[in-house]
């Protein structure tokens, strides 16, 4: 399999990204003005509480989030993997050290891109639970580092329609099945462990060990 070459120096452009923002801060804004929630970071899912409620319309504020910050990467941590400096060596293109480094840039842009949620949300809602809020910080951290190493696989393979869809369909679960939320948010028996973290765990390996598996395996261009 081949990498497609695509990358440009567009991307590094402000212009895409403020397209990509506007309609974002839009949401954001609306999200800030409608009671948002004191105990819950913005993207992190939420359970239905009322009867007929509506858990894709809940968890719209989640969803965004994950859609937004996947997108806004604009694949540049995937070009930086499979677009090594021409001048290295063919051989060190495959070498551990840049499949590190390439996990070093996504966990750094996750972090780069929840860190503002979470001083916002401190900042700005009233009475905001702080101990409530920051674990769901972190939970969105994790959860979209792993979502952009998923749409990754898609990218190493020729196939970025496959690769957004594995990424987006766990948030897509989460967000419409009514009741799954509540039960990721549940402990695990014993511990002071929510059921999401070694779910979590699991996704992370299993995206990884992919990952590295397409990343040593490919076709030396």
């Amino acid at each position: 399999m081949t990498y497609p070459a695509t990358w440009h120096p567009l991307r590094l452009l402000p212009g895409p990204r403020l397209v990509l923002l506007a309609p974002y801060v839009f949401i954001q804004a609306w999200y800030f003005q409608h009671e948002p929630s004191i105990h819950t970071f913005i993207g992190m899912p939420r359970s239905t509480v009322f009867a007929g409620e509506s858990p894709i319309a809940l968890n719209m504020p989640a969803l965004s989030f994950m859609i937004f910050g996947v997108a806004l990467a604009f694949e540049q941590p995937s070009d930086y993997l499979c677009h090594p400096n021409w001048m290295v060596a063919i051989r060190n293109r495959r070498s551990i050290r840049r499949f590190l480094e390439y996990l070093l840039l996504v966990l750094a842009y996750a972090a780069v891109f929840t860190i503002p949620h979470l001083a916002f949300s401190l900042l700005v809602i009233t009475k905001a639970d702080a101990a409530s809020i920051i674990p769901g910080a972190w939970y969105a951290w994790w959860s979209l580092s792993v979502t952009l190493t998923i749409a990754n696989i898609g990218y190493m393979t020729g196939n970025r329609a496959m690769g957004y869809l594995l990424a987006i369909l766990p948030h897509l679960a989460i967000a419409g099945i009514s009741g799954l939320w509540a039960l990721l948010a549940e402990y695990v028996p014993h511990t002071a462990i929510p059921v999401w973290v070694p779910v979590l765990a699991l996704f992370t390996c299993v995206s990884i060990a992919v990952n590295v598996f397409i990343f040593y395996h490919r076709d030396i261009i």
